[in-house]
């Protein structure tokens, strides 16, 4: 288990190539993700760029969805 230190979590050696590629996820406090989207009197399909969208909190009053473009990291 990692230990607090200064307000952050310790993380251990072998974890810290992992914690790089996760800095952008910091500010997210949530997943969204899309299965459909519905069709008001259009004849054209919505396609959607990504279908998992991340949640974050901008200043305490606004909250932001923004596409999830990352790939999976095996662990």
């Amino acid at each position: 288990m990692a230990a607090a230190h200064g307000g952050h979590l310790a993380v251990p050696d072998e974890d810290k190539e992992l914690e790089k590629l996760l800095t952008g996820y910091q500010g997210m406090f949530g997943l969204l993700n899309v299965q459909k989207v519905a069709r008001l009197n259009t004849q054209v399909p919505v396609i959607l760029e990504a279908t998992t969208l991340s949640i974050k909190l901008k200043k305490r009053r606004f909250m932001v969805l923004e596409c999830l473009n990352q790939a999976p990291i095996d662990g």
